[in-house]
This record gives structure tokens, C-alpha cells and sequence, in this order.
């Protein structure tokens, strides 16, 4: 398909196809096909971006923003797909980062944080980083304390959660001391 492209013919762009122009237009300097593969990504991304995304995210030649932008525009839809669990951190962290500058982390993302932690233990702490996890902060660190001790980097914590924590333990500083009066 790539071939006829480029003499001119013309391809129909299917979900098999797409990834693999994309690729070679990318590579080729193919302006016209990779804005078509590129359409034809977003309009059916549900079905490929995220197979498309882990084929390339170790491919330097690759331009995976579009694919971490449009999973992190569609975060709520996506966080279902167990595929997504077998990204690498650093682009969980990129998808994560760029949906939390335009949307409040739900209970859903939060749950889904936790599942990345289970799965990549430690490494995944960094996700935990920038999200300002709103009223559920006491359940996070609580969380985070019990079920993730011994595999979550509390040096990633946030100060919105490291505050938490101060309050939590000052409370329970507080009811130990009034029990033993």
C-alpha cells in the first residue's frame, strides 16, 4: 500500500494498514499520508492507538505524543484496556501528566494509578508525582501506607499528599494522647 501510494494510486486505509503507513510516512517524510494515517488514527482510535503505541515507544524515530494525546483526552474510556499496563512508566507518566492539566483525577484514574503501581511495583511511584488527588488524599495515603509500603518511593510523594500524611499522623499524635488521660 505504501508503494502505491507514493506512485500515486490510491490505498484505502484499514486498521491493519495504518499503523505501518503511519510509520513509513513518518520515516519517509511523507507529509500527505501521514496527516491521512494520522486522521484515520484519531477517528478509530479506540481500536489502535494503544497497539500502535506500544509497537513505537521504544522507537526513537517515532513521534508517540499524538498517540500519548489522544489516550490521555480519552483516559476515562481507556483505563479498562489492560494493555495499557504493559507501557513503560515514562509514557504512563506523560499520559497521565497531560490529562491531569485538563481534567480532576476521578476515582476511577486513582484505582487505575494503584493498578500500575501493582503491576510495576516501585518504578511506578513517579506517577503519583503531580496528581492532586482531592478528597480522596486520606484514602490514597492510607493506601499507600498499607497495601504499598514496601513497593511505593515515598520520595515521589506530592505535597498535597505529603500534607495529608502530616494531618493523618498529627491526628493520630492527638487521639493518643488524649486516650492515655
Amino acid at each position: 500500500d505504501f508503494i502505491k501510494f507514493v506512485q500515486c494510486s490510491k490505498i484505502k486505509l484499514t486498521h491493519e494498514n495504518v499503523v505501518g503507513l503511519n510509520y513509513l510516512s513518518t520515516i519517509y517524510e511523507i507529509s500527505s499520508l501521514k496527516t491521512h494515517t494520522e486522521d484515520y488514527i484519531r477517528k478509530n482510535h479506540q481500536k489502535i492507538v494503544v497497539d500502535l503505541l506500544q509497537k513505537h515507544e521504544t522507537d526513537e524515530t517515532f513521534d508517540t505524543g499524538n498517540c500519548e494525546e489522544i489516550i490521555a483526552t480519552h483516559l476515562d474510556e481507556y483505563i479498562e484496556d489492560e494493555r495499557l499496563l504493559n507501557l513503560k512508566i515514562s509514557t504512563l507518566y506523560r499520559i497521565v501528566t497531560k490529562y491531569h492539566q485538563k481534567n480532576k483525577i476521578s476515582k476511577e484514574i486513582i484505582e487505575f494509578l494503584f493498578k500500575i503501581l501493582s503491576k510495576h511495583g516501585r518504578q511506578a511511584s513517579i506517577l503519583f508525582s503531580e496528581v492532586d488527588f482531592g478528597d480522596a488524599r486520606i484514602d490514597c495515603v492510607n493506601r499507600l501506607l498499607t497495601e504499598f509500603s514496601s513497593s511505593f518511593d515515598f520520595h515521589f510523594i506530592n505535597s498535597t499528599l505529603l500534607q495529608t500524611l502530616y494531618d493523618a499522623n498529627g491526628e493520630i499524635i492527638r487521639r493518643e494522647e488524649e486516650h492515655r488521660k
